[in-house]
C-alpha cells in the first residue's frame, strides 16, 4: 500500500511539473495584478511592455531600416562603413536633442497644470519644445540625405520599391 501511495504521489508532482511550462506561458496581461489599473498601474504595465518587446529603446533609426536591406540592396562594405559613420556621428546629436525634447515637455507640461502660471509663458514653453522637436527633425532628415547620397541611384530606387516599414 505505501508503495502505490508513493508511486500515485510521484504521479502527481511528475504530471503537476509537466504542466508548469504551459502554465507559466500565460499572457502578459492576465500574469499582472490587477491592481495595476491606476494610473502608476498604467505606467508600469507600459514600462513590463517594453521591456518585454526589447527593451526601453525600441525605436529605429534610418540607418537601421537601411542595414536590414544589405542583402537586398547588394551594398558594398564601403557604402556600408559610411552608412555605419553617419549613423554614429548623428546618434550623439539626436541624444542630446532628445533630451532637450523630454525637458522642454516637462517644463511646458508643469507650466500648463500650474494655475499661477500665464499664458504667455505656457506658449513660450510650447515653442521652445516645438524647437526643440524641430531640430530633431531637421537633425534626422540631415542623416538620411546623407546616407541616401551614401545609394547609386539605382540602389535608392529599389529601397523605396521595397516599402521600408519602420
Amino acid at each position: 500500500m505505501k508503495k502505490l501511495s508513493a508511486l500515485l504521489t510521484a504521479s502527481v508532482f511528475a504530471l503537476t511539473a509537466w504542466g508548469l511550462p504551459a502554465a507559466a506561458k500565460t499572457p502578459a496581461t492576465e500574469s499582472q495584478p490587477r491592481a495595476m489599473d491606476s494610473a502608476h498601474g498604467v505606467k508600469l504595465r507600459k514600462l513590463l511592455e517594453s521591456l518585454q518587446e526589447g527593451g526601453l529603446r525600441a525605436h529605429e533609426s534610418y540607418e537601421n531600416v537601411m542595414l536590414r536591406h544589405v542583402n537586398e540592396l547588394k551594398l558594398s562594405d564601403e557604402q556600408i562603413g559610411k552608412i555605419v559613420r553617419i549613423h554614429q556621428d548623428n546618434q550623439q546629436k539626436i541624444k542630446e536633442i532628445g533630451k532637450k525634447l523630454r525637458e522642454t515637455q516637462r517644463s511646458a507640461y508643469r507650466l500648463f497644470l500650474n494655475p499661477a502660471s500665464d499664458e504667455a509663458a505656457i506658449r513660450i514653453a510650447a515653442k521652445n519644445h516645438s524647437a526643440a522637436f524641430d531640430a530633431l527633425v531637421n537633425t534626422a532628415l540631415s542623416s538620411r540625405a546623407a546616407i541616401n547620397a551614401v545609394l547609386t541611384p539605382e540602389q535608392l530606387n529599389q529601397l523605396k520599391s521595397l516599402g521600408a516599414e519602420p
